[in-house]
């Protein structure tokens, strides 16, 4: 990390390191193979350093085998920022189950911030009533704050103690910017609040 609190190194996890062995990860400077010591501290410090950008789920399998590797969940507290950038994808516990990106970010006690990409549909519920339509006809309207905290089980963040921002990155949909008060994506900015 710079003087200035910037990250040194924004890493994605991406589709060709999961067959990879956790503990010979092809990103790692080489001083983290000349002793198993110093191997654990420079790990640490680059962990540290760096803003895991995961992508989907079996990237997010490799950053926990990759963090469960280093002992006394030395790997899990260096962790200081993640961005799920598919994370609209997840469809509730019901469909889904336990939200396994939640639940690895509760087990990063020092995690300081947390960027959700979400779409403006996650927001939205079909319903029986006029109040609201989209172009395609089906009436809809949004879904209330604590609605969408409990489908997506977003309380689990609140786990981390050292947290300092949680912000939530909408994509938005033009046809339907307009068809509600304040619009998706102000609706999206009272998750933060």
């Amino acid at each position: 990390m710079t003087i200035d609190g910037l990250f040194n190194a924004l890493l994605a996890v991406k589709y060709r390191t999961w067959d990879r062995k956790y503990d010979k990860v092809i990103f790692l400077p080489p001083i983290c193979y000349a002793s198993r010591l110093l191997g654990e501290l420079a790990k640490c410090v680059f962990i540290h350093d760096a803003a895991w950008v995961v992508r989907d789920i079996n990237a997010r399998r490799f950053l926990e085998k990759f963090l469960e590797s280093l002992p006394n969940d030395k790997g899990l507290m260096a962790v200081r920022r993640v961005c799920f950038t598919s994370f609209h994808r997840y469809r509730g516990i019901t469909i889904y189950g336990p939200n396994q990106d939640l639940a690895l970010m509760a087990r990063c006690k020092g995690l300081h911030r947390v960027l959700f990409t979400f779409h403006v549909d996650v927001l939205m519920k079909v319903t029986d009533t006029e109040n609201g339509s989209t172009d395609d006809g089906f009436p809809c309207k949004l879904k209330s704050t604590d609605d969408i905290l409990a489908f997506h089980e977003l309380e689990k963040i609140f786990n981390c103690q050292d947290r300092e921002k949680i912000l939530f990155d909408g994509i938005t949909d033009n046809r339907m910017v307009d068809r509600f008060s304040g619009g998706p994506l102000a609706h999206l900015e009272t998750l933060g609040g």
